[in-house]
């Protein structure tokens, strides 16, 4: 979900920098390293903890295969087309966009070394991905970005329905963290029985269930 140009070289660094530290909360979580998967392993199955949880609107849920690599940078650059409203050379940003691009990837890593990266499917395409932890008692939402042409087709929300349903399995509540620059998200929190807990500069903390 997300934030960039040419400019003279003493804006351009403090600009970088600060590009970089805006890997925050929802976009402040890091995707685990995407692991190789044998040939017999091309069916994936859902991962246990859904196991049992209702998925509606012909979506699936599968880990991330190293083939998906492509699809997943190529879906992070489609969410910064807020980088492509600044003026400067189209090269000059789009090499930009790589570049936050792996920032994220590392802060991801190092935040969540442990996480789960999962592919949405709609009838066997790639639709979207999300990230998700588990710590202690709680299931983190880290991050979740569907393609331009998925979003308000109720996706999102089946999504992150399936994933309440396997923390109500769990016995363990669902976290996440949203931006006040993206009401519309925190709309479908709400909606979906998300509180806000916490607040911040940049973002809101939500949980379900509330506290």
């Amino acid at each position: 979900m997300n934030k960039t140009s040419h400019v003279p070289y003493p804006k351009f660094t403090l600009w970088c920098f600060a590009l970089l530290q805006d890997s925050a909360p929802f976009c402040n979580l890091r995707i685990a390293p995407i692991s190789p998967a044998p040939s017999h392993e091309k069916s994936i199955m859902p991962p246990p903890f859904l196991a049992g949880v209702e998925l509606t609107g012909n979506l699936a849920l599968r880990p991330a295969l190293e083939e998906d690599e492509a699809f997943i940078q190529l879906l992070y650059s489609l969410s910064r087309d807020d980088l492509r409203l600044m003026p400067g050379d189209s090269h000059f940003v789009e090499s930009l966009i790589a570049m936050q691009y792996r920032a994220q990837r590392q802060s991801y890593s190092a935040s969540y070394p442990r996480a789960y990266h999962l592919i949405v499917e709609k009838q066997g395409q790639q639709i979207g991905r999300i990230l998700v932890d588990f710590s202690q008692d709680r299931m983190h939402l880290i991050d979740i970005n569907l393609m331009p042409e998925a979003r308000g087709q109720g996706s999102g929300t089946a999504a992150i329905k399936a994933l309440q349903g396997a923390a109500a399995k769990a016995g363990s509540r669902l976290t996440l963290s949203t931006y006040h620059s993206n009401p519309g998200a925190k709309r479908l929190y709400l909606t979906l029985g998300f509180k806000v807990e916490q607040s911040d500069e940049l973002t809101e903390k939500m949980a379900w269930p509330s506290l």
